[in-house]
């Protein structure tokens, strides 16, 4: 009982002492940002944003960074956004040089707006291979990004490679992850029997209605309209 009453007194005294005032400004500017860039819908409303993250010294704070990212992609300016937040190497631009304070979810933000692209797919790939060259763990939200683009590029080298980190770090059981697999296969596969996808596809443990409609879709794709046609009989 003494215990419990000497907690509460604790948290409330917690509660009243205030914030040093550096981390009650930096709170406020950070906060000032993501306002700021959750209303941003132009590319000169970006870059003014762009100087007041510099001038407030918020450039390493990764919510922001992650925020202005994903702003700059819905603007179709992520190679903009790319530029200014890992500072490219100006003898190679196309390369990421990541800082200590880039996390998994700025690099994730990268990697699927790029992998959205029509014409930048690679780089979605050079952000994962950077992620992993500074030891930055990727998640189970980076991998269907990384497939997409895989897929995007129909390269069955790559997928079987990002396929391996996949299991390597744990996520061939995650739904979202193994949809995207079936997905990057069978786009990867074409012209052929989307063998892969169908592993993937009969070791789920689970299935979903994207689960099947990829593997549906790569049958069609691939031209076995007889086996497609099967599998949405089966799905019913």
């Amino acid at each position: 009982m003494q215990l419990t009453a000497l907690t509460t007194t604790f948290s409330r005294l917690q509660l009243q002492v205030p914030l040093p005032p550096d981390t009650t400004k930096r709170r406020a500017a950070e906060q000032t940002c993501l306002a700021l860039l959750r209303t941003c819908h132009t590319l000169a409303t970006l870059t003014r944003i762009h100087a007041l993250i510099l001038k407030l010294g918020l450039h390493h704070n990764p919510l922001v960074l992650t925020k202005f990212a994903s702003t700059a992609s819905d603007l179709d300016a992520v190679h903009y956004a790319a530029s200014v937040t890992f500072l490219d190497d100006q003898n190679d631009e196309t390369t990421p040089r990541p800082r200590a304070f880039h996390d998994a979810f700025l690099f994730n933000t990268f990697i699927r707006a790029f992998a959205q692209t029509t014409h930048a797919k690679p780089r979605a790939l050079r952000f994962y291979r950077a992620m992993l060259r500074h030891a930055v763990s990727p998640n189970k939200f980076t991998f269907p990004f990384v497939l997409k683009a895989c897929a995007g590029l129909a390269s069955l080298p790559l997928g079987m490679a990002v396929h391996s980190a996949v299991v390597k770090f744990g996520f061939e059981e995650d739904i979202h992850v193994r949809n995207t697999m079936i997905h990057m296969y069978c786009c990867c596969e074409e012209g052929s029997k989307p063998n892969s996808a169908q592993k993937v596809f009969e070791e789920s443990p689970d299935r979903d209605l994207v689960t099947w409609s990829a593997m549906i879709g790569g049958y069609a794709r691939t031209g076995n309209s007889t086996r497609a046609v099967s599998l949405f009989r089966e799905m019913q």
